[in-house]
C-alpha cells in the first residue's frame, strides 16, 4: 500500500452503540492512505472488543488500551503513537462522510498547516443541521489569520457563540504543530473545553497557513437526549472550567482583544451549567459577575436587597465561591454582618450588590475610605 499520509485518532470510552458506524465510516474512506489509532480509554461496555475486531481485519488500524485517564490523555497517547505528517480526530460516537479526507488532499499537497471543515449536527437521517465555518472558504496566510480570524476567534459577539468552532474533529493539522500543544495540557483533567485549550493556542502560536473547506463531519446530537452530559454533571465542573479559563487567559495575555472574548465564553459556560439545572440565567434579572470573580475566591457580599439575595442564591446553588461575609448598613434588620466586618476578615473581592449607580458610588467611596483596595471592589 502507498505511504500513509494522515493519522486518524479515535478516543473510545463506552460508546459501543455508536462505535461500529464510527469506525466503518473511517475505514471506508475514499482516500485510503490513512492510519487509524483507536485509543480505548478503559471502556467497560464492549467497546474494546469492537476495536480489536476491526484491528484484526484492517492492517491500517492500531489499538491502544489504557486505564480510564480521560480524553486529553487518550488523544495525547494517540499522537505519540501515530506516524503521519498530518493528524485528525474522530470521536467514537460520531462519524464522517465517505469523501472527508479526499477533500483535504490538495491542501496537504500544498503543505497547509491547518485545514478546517464545517460540521453536520445529526439527529437522524431526516433531521440534520449543516453548520459551516463562519468565515469565507479559502486559504489564509498569517497576516490574514491575524486580521480576519483573531478579532472573533474565541467568541463572536454578533452570533453569541464561538467564532472558530474549537472542535479538533473538524481539523486536519500537522502533527509537529499540535503535539507541543498537547504536551502542555496532557496532565490537566478538564473535559469540557479541552478542544479550546488546543485549537486557540494552536492558531495563536503555531499556524502560518490555514484553509477553510466545506462540511464533512457528522456530530451525533441524539446522544444528548435524556441524561445530562457527564462533563457538565461533574461536581467539579467549575474547578475544571476555571483551570481552562486560567490557562487560556495566560495564552491570550499578548492579545488584548481576546480577553473580552474569553470572558464572554466564561460567562456562557457558567450559564450553560446553570441552565441544565433548570435555573436559567436568562430569566434572572441580576446575574452575579462571574466573569469578574474567579472560581473559589473569598467574597464579601455587600447588599441585602433583591440584588444581594439573588447573587447569594446563585453562588450557593453553584458552589462557585466562598462568601466569607454578607454585610449591609441595615445588618440588624437582615441578620447580617456590619460593614465594619470588612476590617476583620480576609477576602479577595467585595461584590457590591446594589443596582443604583448613585448608591453604589457612595458605598464604594466609603469602602475606599476604610482602606479597601479599589481593585478588590466589584460592581453589579
Amino acid at each position: 500500500m502507498d505511504e500513509k499520509i494522515l493519522s486518524v485518532i479515535v478516543p473510545v470510552y463506552n460508546v459501543s452503540d455508536y462505535l461500529l458506524k464510527c469506525i466503518e465510516s473511517i475505514v471506508n474512506q475514499s482516500f485510503m492512505q490513512i492510519e487509524i489509532i483507536l485509543v480505548n480509554d478503559g471502556s467497560t461496555d464492549g467497546s474494546a472488543k469492537i476495536c480489536e475486531f476491526f484491528a484484526r481485519s484492517d492492517a491500517r488500524i492500531k489499538v491502544i488500551h489504557q486505564n480510564n485517564e480521560g480524553p486529553i490523555r487518550a488523544r495525547y497517547n494517540g499522537l505519540i503513537a501515530c506516524s503521519c505528517k498530518y493528524v485528525t480526530f474522530v470521536d467514537g460516537d460520531d462519524f464522517i462522510s465517505v469523501h472527508s479526507y479526499e477533500y483535504a488532499i490538495s491542501s496537504i499537497k500544498e503543505n497547509i498547516d491547518l485545514i478546517m471543515f464545517g460540521i453536520i449536527r445529526y439527529h437522524d437521517r431526516d433531521n440534520q443541521t449543516i453548520c459551516t465555518v463562519n468565515m469565507q472558504e479559502g486559504v489564509y496566510k498569517r497576516d490574514e489569520i491575524v486580521k480576519e480570524i483573531f478579532p472573533k476567534m474565541i467568541w463572536d459577539q454578533k452570533k453569541a457563540g464561538f467564532g472558530v468552532d474549537p472542535s479538533l474533529c473538524t481539523k486536519i493539522v500537522k502533527r509537529e504543530l499540535i503535539l507541543p500543544c498537547y504536551n502542555e495540557i496532557k496532565d490537566m483533567d478538564f473535559h469540557y473545553g479541552e478542544d479550546m485549550a488546543v485549537t486557540y493556542p494552536l492558531l495563536l502560536e503555531k499556524i502560518n497557513t490555514l484553509e477553510i473547506k466545506g462540511t464533512s463531519y457528522y456530530y451525533h446530537r441524539h446522544r444528548e437526549k435524556g441524561n445530562i452530559p457527564a462533563y457538565l454533571a461533574d461536581k467539579n465542573f467549575y474547578v475544571k472550567l476555571f483551570k481552562l479559563y486560567d490557562y487560556l487567559k495566560m495564552k491570550v495575555k499578548n492579545h488584548k482583544e481576546m480577553e473580552s472574548q474569553l470572558e464572554a465564553f466564561y460567562v456562557y459556560a457558567v450559564n450553560l451549567r446553570y441552565d441544565l439545572y433548570h435555573n436559567s440565567f436568562k430569566s434572572v434579572k441580576y446575574l452575579f459577575p462571574f466573569h469578574k470573580v474567579e472560581y473559589g475566591k473569598r467574597v464579601i457580599l455587600y447588599g441585602a436587597g433583591v440584588v444581594g439575595q439573588t447573587y447569594y442564591k446563585q453562588v450557593e446553588k453553584l458552589n462557585y465561591c466562598k462568601i466569607v461575609s454578607w454585610i449591609d448598613k441595615e445588618y440588624k434588620k437582615y441578620n447580617l454582618d456590619p460593614v465594619q466586618k470588612v476590617s476583620e476578615v480576609s477576602f479577595d473581592y467585595i461584590v457590591i450588590a446594589i443596582f443604583s449607580k448613585e448608591v453604589f458610588q457612595n458605598v464604594k467611596n466609603n469602602l475606599l475610605d476604610m482602606g479597601v483596595d479599589e481593585c478588590k471592589i466589584v460592581e453589579y
